[in-house]
């Protein structure tokens, strides 16, 4: 379904965002 691709989608973006401020936090 459209609907799980794009929660799938969005949850990627999420952790990538979480990361990038991980990994500000730590630098």
């Amino acid at each position: 379904p459209a609907t799980a691709k794009e929660l799938d989608r969005q949850l990627g973006l999420n952790e990538v965002v979480l990361r990038t401020k991980v990994l500000r936090a730590d630098a």
